[in-house]
């Protein structure tokens, strides 16, 4: 399944990319996540133009039909990375646990815009479940999709706090 975005930001380019990439929004979204129990931010390489970094989570199983089973926690990690050069931060999904092993991908693009910035977001949802995994993917894209307009609000404030200051 895909899901594209466009999010207008009140901020240039080079500052946007730098707040799609920073702690605060993404442990931000990653805490608005309502199966979420613990999570943190690692960078695991930093050099000029370039940001890899991690989001490892604890949180709680999810059933084949997309509930929440408080009974139960499994590991997940996002990786992401950031250049500056492609304007871009990609980032890969990894987690659930058997039976629904859920992987996204994505890409935030960043380029000029009439506000400051024009960002896009495209996301894909694979989840590898015979003959079900589509509809369990299609599940979860309507998920993501009902928490990514807090995503974007709250990228969308701390874009434009990045631009003020």
């Amino acid at each position: 399944m895909k899901i594209v975005r466009h999010i207008p930001l009140e901020a240039p380019p080079d500052k946007a990319l730098q707040v799609i990439g920073a702690e605060p929004f993404n442990m931000g979204r990653e805490r608005r996540r309502p199966e979420v129990v613990e999570t943190s931010y690692h960078v695991v390489e930093q050099s000029a133009g370039r940001l890899v970094f991690e989001i490892r989570t604890t949180e709680y199983r999810r059933t084949m039909t997309g509930g929440i089973d408080r009974g139960a926690t499994c590991k997940s990690v996002t990786r992401s990375v950031v250049s500056d050069k492609d304007g871009t931060l990609s980032w890969i999904y990894e987690g659930g646990a058997a039976p629904v092993r859920m992987k996204m991908s994505g890409v935030y693009r960043v380029a000029p815009g009439p506000a400051g910035s024009d960002v896009t977001h495209e996301v894909t949802i694979e989840v590898k479940v015979p003959l079900i995994g589509e509809k369990i993917a299609r599940l979860a894209g309507r998920e993501f999709e009902k928490l990514t307009e807090g995503d974007e609000k709250l990228l969308q404030q701390l874009a434009r706090e990045a631009a003020a200051g």
